[in-house]
């Protein structure tokens, strides 16, 4: 499909027939939809589930300019996928570390996009990610620097080659640097204060990537909405725990008032 602006926009999807729910899956922007392959594996016999790609993600065929990278532009793009189809028109969100920052202002700008909320690892303040963002100022500085660190990185498997994973190319890398570099400032921490919608936050205690703000551990304890659970993990929890997390989104669904379909309940039909 296509963005308002003409660019191209994928996502990942799961439907069969008889599902009335679809939750969507915000990554942050240097993760690939690999991560959550577990949970939407057990999701798919319940809801459907769609894993939105950044713009010119996967095929990485051109730079992005700033102003493509901007953070409105991205939820412009989320807001974008959500209106395609019907069944995605109101729908559970999950956000991933940065993907949360997606997730809250989508909730905030546009609420009757939205059901329910679903967080895990959530980083929602400005970043203090120093190193990526030197390592993005450097690239800026001398470009012929990038093929220098993507040759190196494809060499010795070590450092930020979890980028490469995915993303593979220089230009795929360099848009996902500046894709980071957008969101960094942004700030969402106040706002699970202030949503009414269902709303559950997964994390793990051994969480080094990611520290919970005190206003989100705040919004916890006062929001009636915003349910916080503690499991025994690290920052990559869709991985490590993957029946846990799926355990919480259903529940979160279903809190929602949504009607979550038992796997002996599928019809039969071909997955899309």
């Amino acid at each position: 499909m296509r963005a308002r602006d003409g660019v191209s926009l994928s996502y990942c999807v799961s439907r069969q027939p008889g599902h009335s729910e679809c939750v969507v899956v915000v990554n942050p922007p240097d993760q690939a939809p690999r991560w959550w392959l577990a949970v939407a594996d057990g999701l798919r016999h319940h809801v459907d589930v769609v894993i939105p790609e950044y713009r010119g993600f996967p095929a990485c065929e051109r730079v992005l300019c700033d102003a493509e990278c901007a953070f409105e532009v991205q939820v412009r793009d989320l807001d974008c996928i959500l209106d395609a189809e019907d069944y995605l028109r109101r729908a559970h969100v999950v956000g991933w570390c940065a993907g949360a920052k997606l997730m809250l202002q989508l909730a905030e700008s546009r609420g009757d996009r939205v059901r329910s909320l679903f967080g895990t690892g959530i980083g929602v303040g400005p970043s203090h990610d120093d190193e990526r963002h030197a390592l993005y100022a450097t690239v800026r500085r001398k470009p012929g620097l990038l093929r220098l660190l993507v040759s190196r990185a494809r060499a010795d498997r070590r450092g930020d080659d979890g980028l490469l994973d995915y993303y593979g190319t220089e230009t795929g890398y360099l848009n996902v640097l500046k894709l980071v570099e957008a969101f960094r400032e942004v700030d969402k921490t106040h706002t699970l204060a202030r949503t009414r919608l269902p709303c559950t936050l997964v994390h793990g205690c051994r969480d080094r990537v990611v520290r919970l703000p005190e206003a989100v551990l705040t919004a916890a304890r006062e929001n009636p909405e915003v349910r916080l659970h503690w499991v025994d993990g690290d920052h990559y929890l869709p991985a490590s725990h993957p029946d846990r997390l799926r355990a919480l989104i259903l529940e979160t669904v279903r809190r929602s008032g949504g009607a979550v379909a038992a796997a002996g309940e599928r019809r039969e039909g071909r997955e899309r």
